[in-house]
């Protein structure tokens, strides 16, 4: 470092700093949204009470007789969803600015057991670039996946619905 100027060693601190790890934490914390939204969206259409939005879900059944082709609360269905977003984490004097982007998909099935519940599962997979501004020269690619399942209430009214209640003896 003694043999450096001000702005090379300025620069060589820069790219050992470290700081891109804390940037990429922001940036998947920033993205888990999308994998929150999907299941959310697939819960909210399972009890085909008008909240089915038709955005990037679709649904599909191996029966065709459904009066309403977005609604299947009756019989197990296989859906998928594809997503993306852009971001950028603006910088000041102490944090560069970070760019970046994510694309992903998620595909799932779920069915119903007894009148009120669902049981199901969804696997994911997603693929984020970040890159760090303002002379870092710092980048990163995170691949991810997971598989998850689920048993439970669906949705009702935007709440997740209470459990029906017990028969009479």
């Amino acid at each position: 470092m003694r043999g450096l100027n001000q702005n090379n060693a300025r620069d060589a601190l820069n790219t050992v700093s470290g700081e891109i790890h804390a940037s990429i934490v922001t940036a998947l914390v920033e993205d888990a949204y999308q994998a929150r939204e999907t299941v959310a969206e697939r819960l909210a259409s399972a009890d085909c009470e008008g909240a089915f939005s038709s955005g990037s879900m679709q649904t599909a059944t191996l029966k065709s007789d459904a009066p309403d082709p977005h609604c299947y609360r009756d019989r197990a269905v296989l859906w998928h969803r594809a997503y993306g977003s852009l971001g950028r984490n603006f910088g000041n004097e102490n944090v560069a600015t970070m760019n970046h982007t994510t694309a992903g998909f998620m595909i799932g099935a779920d069915a119903p057991i007894f009148e009120t519940a669902r049981i199901g599962a969804l696997f994911g997979y997603s693929n984020s670039s970040f890159h760090i501004l303002n002379g870092r020269a710092s980048s990163g690619l995170a691949s991810k996946c997971g598989i998850s399942f689920r048993h439970g209430p669906g949705l009702r009214g935007g709440r997740i619905s209470d459990p029906p209640p017990p028969d009479d003896l």
